[in-house]
């Protein structure tokens, strides 16, 4: 499980131990008036029930050890009044940490190859985005699905070749793009 907080791995446990019982019951509540080929699955379903609700007691019992484990004893501490406690004032004069940024998932080591990495912002940051094929090519792509979901065949294998047709001529202007790039440097 790794590093995990074992208060709220307790806590998931709970609720799914919670919502595994609530079926267990209602199953059984059911195999009484069921006939005997149905009674007989659903007996088989409810031992495997009964194993999950095992399983998940025992891992609830081991963070519950290992929460007991973590956590340091209580101090017994006497306080008059009029006197403040040490460790509430080391604690109020401690400086809250600032809450961390989550850390974007980059180009998933591809080195800018992928889906979002730093050819493609390049790519596009050049305008290929406001390119007239590109956008045709787009629009037979929603074409196309949307033929898929009405359910013609003709009409999809006509969506089909036209966006095929598409996607050559995008191939075509993006070589002539890329050379005559090539050719200003």
């Amino acid at each position: 499980m790794g590093k995990c907080d074992p208060t709220m791995r307790i806590q998931f446990l709970e609720n799914k131990l919670g919502r595994l019982t609530e079926r267990h019951s209602a199953l059984s509540a059911k195999l009484p008036g069921m006939p005997e080929d149905k009674a007989r699955a659903l007996s088989w379903r409810l031992s495997h029930l009964e194993k999950k609700i095992e399983t998940l007691k025992s891992k609830k019992e081991h963070f519950t050890t290992l929460l007991a484990e973590t956590q340091p004893p209580l101090e017994q501490v006497s306080v008059t009044p009029g006197s403040v406690n040490e460790k509430e004032k080391e604690q109020q004069e401690l400086p809250t940490a600032a809450p961390e940024e989550p850390v974007g998932w980059g180009c998933r080591g591809r080195r800018g190859g992928g889906r979002g990495g730093a050819r493609a912002q390049r790519w596009m940051s050049e305008g290929a985005e406001a390119h007239p094929l590109l956008s045709a090519l787009q629009t037979k792509k929603a074409e196309l699905q949307a033929a898929r979901q009405g359910g013609n065949k003709e009409e999809i294998q006509a969506k089909w070749e036209a966006l095929q047709e598409a996607k050559v001529n995008w191939r075509e202007a993006k070589r002539s793009m890329m050379a005559a790039r090539r050719q200003a440097k």
